[in-house]
């Protein structure tokens, strides 16, 4: 646990007992054991054993001991005292002598075996601690939640004057001070500026929970006095006064000369109120009061005051002429909040505890999450529960901690209650109501980036990269001074640089996890643990994981990343939660839930469902499908993982994907505007996953049809009878989920086609445009000489396309894709039904098509082309009467909804005399017809798109004409 302690046998007297008393032989030295925070070890010149430094007194036959009683169980002889000279050591040892005072001073309120010396090991048969042959103790110390095991030698850290840097027993031969500080050092040590001062070292000599209250002069003087008065009326609390932290020289000055010395903690024994003002009786071996109210200040002591606080001043003044040391005085309220900094609490556990230990990843990141039971409040009445909590974290790293309410069924996350960083430990008292509690450790993103850098060693590196930034160049001094330049000194420093970032790397790398804890105490039994424990013990909820890996995505590429499959085996509800790679981001992915039963597919935002229905008659398949966005770098590979929640059973896996796709095909023009016909089948029930993308149009409006077949053909050479089970639109691909391919004969019929007024503004052909290709050149193209001569630029001709379009069908298991071969065979039935009935139908329609497009051509060419006019015989009046004019198509468009219709009606009769007439007449003589024809349906565009307010109905009665009118 941690960095340098262990969990004990179960048993500490028994197990304990024999492992500390089987020492024998060489003197045991901790390989850890010279490890001290940074004051200790800048000070530390030597270390030596106790027998060592009292060579002398144990040659006269005195004996070294762990402690020397003074007749009762729990009273030492003597005092702890600090021998080093250098202030800082001095605080140091001053604050972790303090510490061990106040808790002697309440020895009664600590359990059997728990107080200072009876943390020490090994033991004598009395159960009383004895001096290790070897030097090998052992040091019951509380960690984490629990009382664990620190192993400690006996050497002592001496500064160059032989003076020793850590709390000593005024009783030379006693060495319990000195082994219960080198254990809360070593734990205290395990990173940058380990501390082992006042509540945490209080915390882990204890077990208690400390809890600090700064005395400002912004709160309420009564507050402060109310605080300290109603902890001590606790029998299960102890409270302290520290003073503030180093300031001014005056305030040094004045804390001097009211005898009181810092860091150190005195112990607050009582607190009176008496005819209105406010007293606090404290005591301490540090601190030689001369304020206000000392034994010796005539002024402010009265008999009434003195009879009122049971103090006997003057019997006191006689000890004190006897030479006898008296550790303890008065204060009034003012001297309180002037001198002191802060009030320490130490509060006993509540009788019900759990504890949970875990551990952060320095690389990853990762949070770790436990879920806290609350019971009700067992008063009367209570809406809230009182709860005292602790969360320790490493010294070495801040961790971050949140705990907010949780509902199981819940996909978003509720604001946190609580949210800190914690470095070494913090505590509280909450009352907080019953029920369920989310518990998160995480590492805070500064703390996650930051190095880890050994307090003993310093990186060259990083000085030499400092030097150089700061500098600039660099002189070596001598014969022949020597200078760098801004760039060799610049590259001296990245170079510096980088080593200490592969230092850095390799530190990080090598380093322990990070182990944080949370201790939770109450008054009626808790629970606090893994999630799926908790859920399932608690709430007799099941909790889930399956994980899996995605493949890599390249780029605009579409993919069915992850498909997860649950069954549940009764009726109830269940939540499931989609951890994706952090290589995919929430932008390029979708998330369904698909019913295996009916297929009916339904878009979950994010990646939590939320509470979902269930039951033992059909399961759900989860389906994440991702489109890489557009670069170079495709979405890569990476593991997921999905969390599921239930009130039910529920057998869940993730589903092998199987993938089946018709190859990138052109688009065949036809009057449908009809990309493909295909049917998807699958050797067992799955819910499958269709995706069409089409290339040279990203702006092409597709839909995406399930088809069933209601009746086949009567005869040969007719298509089956067919209707619309459900339909999906996109633009430029689109995705259908949930497609059941064992659920029809033959598998799912699919089909795809082009909205037809987007094929219309995009000028997409209906009618086969190969003809063009084998047309002769007009004058204009023989004019213009061969394509690319001169630099003369070629223009596709209209009509053309470079539509075409990709199929890709996944689903769990085996799927195949392949095209609807009765389809295609009845098309070519029929058009051989028409030849038949009409023999040279085929031919009249194509040199229509060819001269039609050749006339397009001639448009398209630009106005100083030298091409020849082309002589076309003119309408008669009765022909032209049938085409609508300009001023009618213009008259349409601004119409109302009455003559939108009657000019519907004109141009279908034109659309079927120019039919009937064409059909009479040569391919030569109908460009004139047909020019009329296209001229109208250009017209009408730019008429529609300048009359925003009825576009879409204008279009809808008017186009469909015009385009029968063109495909004549």
């Amino acid at each position: 646990i941690g960095y340098r302690c262990r969990m004990p046998p179960t048993s500490f007297d028994e197990d304990l007992a024999r492992e500390f008393t089987a020492d024998a032989g060489e003197p045991f030295a901790d390989p850890e054991g010279a490890l001290l925070p940074p004051v200790l070890h800048e000070a530390a010149a030597s270390w030596e054993r106790p027998a060592g430094l009292l060579t002398e007194t144990l040659a006269a036959g005195a004996e070294l001991c762990v402690v020397h009683l003074a007749g009762a169980p729990r009273v030492a002889s003597c005092d702890i005292v600090c021998e080093a000279a250098d202030a800082a050591v001095k605080a140091a040892a001053t604050a972790l002598a303090s510490a061990m005072h106040l808790i002697a001073d309440h020895a009664e309120k600590f359990d059997d075996g728990a107080f200072l010396w009876e943390l020490i090991w090994p033991r004598s048969e009395e159960g009383q601690p004895v001096v290790s042959p070897t030097g090998r103790y052992g040091v019951k110390l509380w960690e984490h939640g629990a009382w664990r095991l620190v192993t400690i030698d006996d050497r002592v850290p001496l500064d160059r004057d032989g003076k020793c840097l850590l709390p000593l027993s005024g009783n030379r031969l006693e060495l319990w001070p000195l082994l219960l500080s080198k254990a809360l050092l070593k734990l205290s040590s395990g990173g940058q500026g380990g501390r082992g001062e006042h509540e945490l070292a209080l915390h882990r000599l204890t077990g208690w929970m400390p809890a600090v209250a700064p005395v400002l002069p912004t709160v309420p003087a009564a507050t402060t006095w109310s605080l300290v008065a109603s902890m001590l009326a606790r029998a299960d609390t102890i409270v302290g006064l520290t003073l503030p932290p180093s300031g001014s020289e005056d305030s040094d000055a004045l804390l001097e000369e009211k005898g009181l010395i810092r860091p150190a903690m005195l112990t607050v024994c009582d607190a009176r109120e008496v005819e209105g003002r406010r007293y606090m009786r404290l005591r301490s071996r540090y601190a030689s009061w001369r304020g206000p109210f000392c034994d010796v200040d005539e002024t402010s002591w009265t008999p009434a005051l003195a009879s009122s606080l049971g103090w006997s001043r003057m019997q006191r003044l006689r000890m004190r002429a006897a030479g006898q040391t008296l550790l303890d005085f008065w204060v009034d309220e003012a001297s309180l909040l002037s001198l002191f900094g802060a009030v320490h609490m130490l509060h006993r556990p509540a009788a019900s505890t759990a504890t949970s230990v875990t551990e952060l990843d320095r690389q990853k990141g990762a949070e770790q999450v436990r879920l806290l039971v609350l019971p009700a409040s067992d008063e009367a009445g209570g809406s809230s529960t009182r709860v005292q909590m602790c969360v320790q974290a490493p010294g070495a790293q801040e961790v971050g901690f949140s705990l907010s309410r949780f509902e199981w069924s819940s996909c978003t996350a509720p604001a946190p209650l609580l949210s800190l960083v914690v470095r070494d430990v913090w505590t509280a008292e909450l009352d907080l109501r019953e029920g369920i509690y989310h518990v998160e450790f995480f590492l805070p993103a500064e703390a996650s980036k930051g190095p880890l850098l050994n307090n003993e060693t310093t990186s060259e590196a990083s000085v030499g990269a400092s030097n150089g930034m700061r500098g600039g160049s660099i002189a070596a001094a001598g014969d022949g001074e020597a200078e760098l330049n801004s760039a060799e000194a610049e590259s001296v420093a990245n170079g510096s640089a980088e080593a200490t970032e592969a230092t850095v790397e390799a530190e990080e790398a090598d380093a322990p996890p990070l182990s944080c804890s949370l201790f939770v105490s109450h008054a009626q039994p808790v629970q606090l643990g893994e999630v799926r424990d908790v859920l399932r013990d608690a709430l007799s909820v099941h909790s889930q994981t399956v994980s899996g890996t995605t493949k890599e995505v390249p780029p605009l590429s579409w993919a069915v990343a992850l498909a997860v499959t649950l069954k549940p085996k009764a009726s109830g509800t269940m939540c499931v939660t989609i951890r994706p790679p952090g290589s995919l981001p929430a932008s390029c992915c979708r998330l369904h839930a698909v019913d295996d039963a009916t297929g009916e597919s339904t878009r979950v935002v994010g990646f939590c469902t939320g509470p979902v229905a269930c039951s033992d008659a059909s399961g759900v398949t989860l389906l994440l499908d991702v489109k890489a966005p557009a670069g170079k770098t495709p979405l890569s590979a990476g593991e997921w993982h999905a969390d599921i929640v239930s009130d039910v059973e529920v057998e869940i896996s993730a589903a092998e994907l199987g993938e089946a796709s018709l190859p990138l095909e052109q688009y065949s023009p036809n009057t449908d505007y009809r990309l493909f016909r295909s049917t998807l089948s699958s050797s067992a029930s799955c819910s499958a996953v269709v995706h069409v993308a089409c290339e040279g149009f990203p702006s092409a409006k597709l839909t995406l049809r399930q088809l069933r077949v209601d009746a086949e053909p009567a005869e040969a050479g007719l298509d089956r009878a067919t209707s619309v089970i459900r339909a999906v639109t996109g633009v430029g691909c689109v995705t259908m989920h949930g497609l059941l391919p064992d659920g029809a004969p033959g598998g799912a019929l699919l089909e795809c086609v082009v909205d037809r007024h987007c094929a219309a503004l995009l000028e997409l052909p209906n009618r086969p445009v190969q003809g063009l290709v084998d047309a002769p050149p007009t004058a204009a193209d023989e004019e213009a000489g061969e394509p690319g001569e001169d630099g003369a630029e070629t223009k596709p001709a209209r009509g053309t396309t470079d539509l075409s379009w990709r199929l890709l069908a996944v689903a769990p298991g085996d799927v195949t894709v392949e095209k609807d071969a009765a389809f295609y065979q009845s098309l070519d039935a029929l058009k051989s039904t028409w030849e038949a009935a009409e023999a040279g139908r085929a031919s009249r329609a194509k040199s229509m098509r060819e001269a039609f497009l050749a006339h397009s051509r001639d448009d398209a060419q630009p106005a100083s082309s030298a091409a020849a006019p082309v002589r076309r015989r003119p309408l008669s009046e009765s022909q032209s009467a049938r085409v609508l004019s300009a001023e009618d198509w213009e008259a349409a468009a601004a119409g109302t909804s009455e003559e939108r219709v009657e000019a519907h009606k004109k141009v279908c009769e034109a659309a079927a005399a120019l039919r009937a007439q064409l059909l009479e007449r040569s391919s030569a003589a109908s460009l004139a017809e047909l020019a009329a024809a296209k001229e109208g349906e250009v017209r009408l565009r730019e008429a529609s798109a300048r009359s925003s307010s009825h576009c879409d109905g204008l279009v809808a009665s008017l186009l469909p004409a015009a385009c029968t009118a063109q495909e004549a």
